[in-house]
């Protein structure tokens, strides 16, 4: 009767482990899905060319890769400027940060194209600023301020 009971004790092992296996892959094929549906269909695909994104974390790897090597951040992406060119796109966590390299790239988009880029992000002063000023304004908010600043003080 005991040799029964082994046979039974090794059966229900082995398809305890057939379960559990069955189990881990379906977590596996899952997890792998979204990966790949991430690369594929959510990334931001109207912004500029970059290195890979991961999900959640973005770009912070990329950054950490070029800090190991002893790379300085401005220098890290003036050398990826050459693979991707002058206008390029990191994620760090929820933020898009686009940086902007060579002299024509900087001066189209702050002197040709000023409407478009004077705005500052909404995340980094919105703790900071309650009420207008000419500091913290943006777009047409920050040029009617500054107009009547200027003729303020000029006392015309």
């Amino acid at each position: 009767m005991s040799e029964t009971a082994t046979q039974i004790g090794a059966a229900s092992t082995f398809l305890a482990d057939i379960i559990a296996t069955s189990i881990n892959s379906t977590y596996s094929v899952f997890v792998l899905a979204l990966v790949l549906g991430y690369f594929l269909f959510v990334r931001n695909k109207g912004l500029p060319p970059g290195p890979l994104k991961l999900p959640i974390i973005g770009n912070v790897w990329w950054v950490l890769l070029q800090r190991s090597r002893g790379k300085r951040i401005g220098r890290a992406v003036k050398e990826a400027a050459a693979k991707y060119g002058d206008v390029i796109h990191l994620t760090f966590f929820k933020y898009n940060v686009i940086f902007f390299n060579g002299t024509d790239t900087i001066l189209e988009a702050f002197v040709k194209r000023a409407d478009d880029f004077s705005h500052r992000p909404h995340w980094l002063v919105k703790d900071i600023r309650d009420e207008y000023g000419v500091v913290f304004a943006n777009g047409h908010e920050w040029k009617t301020i500054r107009r009547f600043t200027l003729h303020a003080l000029k006392g015309k």
